[in-house]
């Protein structure tokens, strides 16, 4: 927990498969994330394709303190899950 407000790494659940899409609403806040990526190489016709596929099904990280996390969770719940232990 961040009692101070200082920024800490948290893992979330992300539903439907969503992680690029809170991954680009997150960057586009100047929030620090981290999707665990697997590469996936693809050829159509004679071009390369370099796919991104989450190496873990709907887990994301960010930095952030645990307000922000709990303010965002609130204006975004159908999109993720972050529970937290603290009581």
């Amino acid at each position: 927990s961040d009692k101070n407000g200082e920024e800490c790494w948290y893992a979330l659940k992300v539903f439907y498969n969503r992680v690029f899409e809170l991954e680009k609403q997150l960057s586009q806040e100047g929030v620090r994330s981290y999707i665990p990526l697997l590469h996936e190489d693809t050829v159509a016709g004679d071009k390369k394709i370099r796919k991104r596929k989450p190496a873990v099904s709907s887990l994301m990280f960010i930095r952030q303190s645990e307000h922000y996390l709990l303010e965002l969770q609130d204006r975004m719940k159908a999109l993720f899950l972050y529970t937290s232990d603290a009581a």
